[in-house]
Order: structure tokens, then sequence, then C-alpha cells
């Protein structure tokens, strides 16, 4: 429990204002955070391994921290040419487990819908 505490708390704190960075920045600063944003995927993309979910076999507390995240994906690659599926190719695949699951797939929104309303 307490490293998915730690893990959602560097979602919150790390992850979500380095986000924020890319998508409001520009030149260099916007390059910095996007060297940033693929740093911190990569980190979590280490704590998933080759499990399923970040809890293991089952979809768990971090996975329903991290999986809104997840709408943002396709607006790195647009906005700024992050191909994920190569960066990070366990967390694409964790995605899209994810979003086979009927509670995540029924209010999670498609990734081009949620990069064109920002």
């Amino acid at each position: 429990r307490a490293d998915a505490r730690f893990w959602a708390d560097f979602i919150d704190h790390k992850v979500f204002s380095t986000q924020t960075k890319f998508f409001t920045s520009k030149g260099e600063e916007k390059e910095a955070a996007k060297e940033e944003l693929v740093e911190h995927l990569k980190r979590l993309e280490e704590v998933l391994g080759d499990k399923c979910f970040f809890s293991g076999d089952e979809f768990g507390f971090l996975d329903v921290v991290f999986i809104p995240f997840s709408s943002m994906f396709y607006g790195y690659e647009q906005h700024g040419g992050i191909d994920l599926e190569a960066e990070c190719p366990k967390l694409t695949r964790w995605e899209k487990r994810c979003r086979e699951r009927e509670s995540v797939s029924e209010v999670l929104p498609d990734g081009k819908v949620q990069y064109e309303l920002h």
C-alpha cells in the first residue's frame, strides 16, 4: 500500500505538472518538459514491469489513479511527437488492457476527443 501511495503521489505531482508544462510551453522549455515527461512514464513502466496491472493480475488502486492520464497519450504524440508505443510499449499495452474493462471504457474519454478539447 505504501508503494502504491508513493506512486500515486508521483503521478499527481510529477507527471501531472510535467504534462501541464509540456502542453503549455514552447521552444526549449517544451523540449525539456517532453524529455522529463518521457522519463516519468518510463519510471512508471518500470513499476508496471511485466505485470498485467500495477498491482499484478488485478486492476487496482494505482491503475485507477493513472488511467485518466492515458486519455492524453494521443496528445503527447500529436502535440510533441512522443511515440509512446516506441518509448513505453508496456504502458501502451497496459492502457489497452485497461480500456477493455467495462468500468474504464464507459467513463474514459477517447484520446482523440480529449486532445481536440484542449
